[in-house]
């Protein structure tokens, strides 16, 4: 019987452009929310620089003239999530929180997970040149250890790293256990973007 190949324990990242959800809005409100709370107490450990905003797990605590918004962006992302999760064939999920983070010249994210979610995700508000940071996600099994460094390509299996360079409308899904960066924002204008977690129901 030939050899048959079956995967375990891949790591899978969807990416594509939204056009449904109103990034004009979700700027409005990153642009206004860090207007009143230009010093947050809400960090990150994986923050170097920036604006990091709060985490918002009811969209029924923001300010009323929000709310409709960003029900509506819920509503949108909560499709795009059980898509994702349909493929994978991870159980039924719900979400968990989002928080909006504003990077300008020399901001950063390092290396990190998302503890007690299962997908986690980002969608790019804002990406106003080409010279703003990338996302990478890496391997974590200690495979560089044993993939030579002068291979002349790399694919899927081999490589030790993934790198995504965003555009406003990009919206990445991916297992909360993936450990991923962002890169040092080499531009002189803000970077906005938005993350979020979903978890199994409580």
């Amino acid at each position: 019987m030939p050899l048959q190949a079956t995967l375990w324990f891949p790591s899978i990242i969807y990416a594509g452009l939204n056009q449904t959800i109103d990034k004009d809005f979700l700027k409005e409100t990153a642009l206004h929310w860090k207007s009143i709370e230009p010093d947050p107490e809400y960090s990150s450990n994986s923050n170097e620089g920036g604006w990091h905003g709060r985490s918002i797990e009811d969209i029924n605590t923001v300010e009323e003239h929000l709310k409709d918004g960003l029900l509506a962006f819920r509503s949108e992302l909560d499709k795009e999530v059980d898509f994702v999760r349909k493929e994978i064939d991870f159980p039924e999920l719900e979400f968990q929180n989002f928080w909006i983070n504003i990077n300008g010249y020399g901001s950063s994210h390092q290396v990190h997970n998302h503890p007690d979610a299962m997908l986690s995700g980002v969608f790019y508000i804002d990406i106003p040149d080409e010279n703003t940071s990338n996302i990478k996600f890496y391997r974590d099994d200690d495979a560089e250890y044993y993939i030579p460094e002068n291979m002349e390509t790399y694919n899927n299996i081999t490589s030790s790293e993934a790198t995504y360079k965003p555009i406003t409308g990009m919206l990445l899904i991916f297992p909360s256990w993936i450990k991923h960066g962002v890169t040092v924002n080499k531009s002189n204008k803000e970077r906005i973007a938005l993350s979020f977690n979903y978890g199994v129901p409580k």
